[in-house]
């Protein structure tokens, strides 16, 4: 009762608890008290007013997204096709045109994060992973400020009509339960202002992490590129100009999943319209392109006559849409992504906890959300796999070089890259050692072009593994030899950073093992199938009979098992033969 309570007053928590809830409906165990509280939700924000009705919209908005991004991949696998005609297909469907058509008109906020508003899809930017479950990468275009929950414009997805058209009719097919969709109902949604074709469901379509394949490359190059819209930005409204923004995501309190807009893209949207003589900024324009005569948001930087009687409140302004930046998500179908939202969460506390202690390993615990038991949406990090950085340019330092050169750094590199990439490193094998993160190879670690190492897929946790004789951590040689070697300074410090946030985490394993006890009924098969078992796998890691400097001697003891281990580089080559021969 008091978590529905505070939900109903916050509404990001409110979009969380819903999907939280939404994906145990159908637990076997959980279930029906699931169900219940689902229920107690949706009533107590219908009783929340203005505020509430919006919420409650939003999710069923949400619900719908994830539909139609079922029914893509549903479609996508079923026809077969390899992943560069997947693309193709992809970019069709979700064209104007498409039988997903709706999405370019899309207006919700994330359920990844509510505070920042999805403006409808960029079909162009859109790919498919190359990957048998066939991931898909979105590309979204944003609202300039976050959703307002007390005054909030309607969700509707089509432009708005000129006033000689009678409006669009929106169709509503829903299969409820208390109101509410089902998750695995067959039902189309609600329709934005047009019908679905060919049986999919109408709606939006959002995804979010990084993952693997050559889509990765050309995303780190598209962020690095930095495309325009920031200094030279300014808002006009109703005739008032704003002046300058250095940051055109000032106004949105988080960044999930932004991206600076492809190369060209802000470019294209500047020379695609008119308006008021080129003083409005190419990297902003209104989600709403057809605006009622003689209203005062009609011109876009130029003063507007206001008629008698009008006032602002009756007219509220059309939402801003970013050019300058892109929201990027993965949805992916066929896994169960609870564990991995539970050890991304667990991973966020542990940065957290460091920082704390003024100790910073530059983390990247990106954000994921379960959509049911076997899909969710994911944040996109722009970066490259590992494997794809030695593969094309054989070390560390000349993929870093191509963004961050600086010839009086240490390594032809930016001082600052170097000491990233070191603190990353130490941050995520001694966490990835206390969770017992397995089946850690070149394709799960992750580089970013300003040098954060991180690691996805987290399918094996508590000392689990299909590989024989896992080494404590996932240490190669590339990631030793991008340090200077085991002789060097930066080397030197990665092990003190790795001992440092040890035995902090240590002083702290209370908490950690008390949520891990609470878990203990959830849907994660590691701790689920024998949670004493799991608990005790956890408390092993922190060493809890050893005092600071035993601890340190451990953990020196753990990186020099890794570092020199020759099995895990047979184990790695093998992986890397076999993902050639697919």
């Amino acid at each position: 009762r008091f978590l529905v309570a505070r939900a109903a007053e916050d509404p990001a928590l409110a979009v969380q608890l819903h999907w939280y809830l939404f994906c145990e409906l159908d637990d076997p165990g959980f279930g029906l008290r699931a169900r219940a509280l689902h229920t107690q939700l949706m009533e107590a924000l219908a009783g929340a007013g203005a505020v509430g009705a919006a919420v409650a919209d939003t999710i069923r908005r949400q619900v719908d997204l994830v539909k139609q991004l079922k029914a893509v991949i549903r479609e996508l696998k079923s026809s077969k096709i390899k992943a560069a005609r997947a693309t193709e297909r992809l970019r069709e469907m979700v064209s104007e045109t498409g039988p997903c058509g709706e999405l370019t008109q899309l207006r919700v906020p994330l359920p990844l994060d509510p505070h920042i508003v999805l403006a409808g899809i960029v079909p162009k930017e859109c790919a498919v992973f190359k990957s048998a479950m066939l991931p898909l990468r979105l590309s979204f275009r944003i609202e300039a400020a976050p959703f307002n929950w007390q005054h909030p414009q309607p969700l509707s997805g089509p432009p708005q009509q000129p006033s000689d058209h009678p409006p669009a009719t929106p169709h509503h097919h829903h299969h409820h339960l208390g109101g509410w969709l089902h998750p695995h109902s067959h039902a189309q949604g609600q329709g934005q202002g047009r019908q679905s074709h060919q049986g999919y469901p109408a709606g939006g379509g959002n995804s979010s992490v990084s993952s693997s394949s050559h889509h990765s490359s050309s995303t780190a190059a598209a962020a690095a590129a930095g495309v325009g819209g920031g200094s030279g930005s300014s808002l006009h409204h109703s005739g008032t100009h704003f002046g300058p923004l250095p940051d055109p995501l000032a106004l949105l309190p988080t960044r999930t999943g932004i991206v600076p807009a492809p190369a060209g893209a802000s470019a294209a949207a500047a020379s695609g319209g008119g308006g008021s003589g080129g003083s409005a900024a190419a990297a902003v324009h209104h989600h709403h392109h057809h605006v009622p005569p003689y209203s005062p948001y009609s011109s876009y930087g130029a003063s507007a006559a206001v008629p008698p009687g009008a006032h602002h409140h009756q007219l509220p302004p059309p939402p801003v849409v970013l050019e300058s930046h892109r929201c990027w998500l993965i949805y992916k179908k066929g896994d169960d992504l609870r564990q991995d939202h539970f050890i991304l969460q667990m991973i966020s506390l542990m940065d957290r906890m460091l920082k704390r202690e003024n100790l910073d390993l530059r983390m990247t615990p990106y954000k994921v959300l379960p959509t049911s038991c076997d899909d969710g949406l994911l944040e996109f990090v722009p970066s490259v796999p590992l494997s794809a950085v030695l593969a094309e340019h054989r070390t560390i330092h000349r993929f870093l070089a191509l963004t961050q050169a600086d010839p009086a750094g240490p390594f032809g590199l930016r001082a600052e890259v170097v000491e990233t990439f070191v603190r990353s490193c130490a941050g995520y094998c001694v966490m990835t050692y206390i969770l017992g993160v397995g089946d850690r190879h070149l394709d799960n670690l992750m580089l970013t072009n300003d040098g954060r190492l991180f690691h996805i897929d987290f399918g094996y946790i508590l000392g689990n593994d299909p590989k024989p004789f896992p080494p404590p951590m996932k240490l190669c040689k590339e990631m030793i030899e991008a340090m200077g070697g085991q002789g060097s300074d930066y080397y030197k410090q990665f092990r003190m950073y790795a001992c440092e946030a040890y035995n902090i985490l240590r002083k702290r394993s209370d908490l950690i093992l008390s949520l891990f006890h609470l878990m203990a009924g959830a849907s994660i098969e590691a701790i689920r199938a024998d949670p004493e078992k799991a608990i005790l796998k956890l408390q092993d890691k922190f060493r809890l009979d050893f005092d600071d400097e035993a601890a340190v001697e451990w953990m020196q003891g753990l990186i020099n098992e890794s570092a020199t281990a020759l099995l895990p580089q047979i184990v790695e080559t093998t992986h890397r033969w076999a993902q050639y021969w697919r």
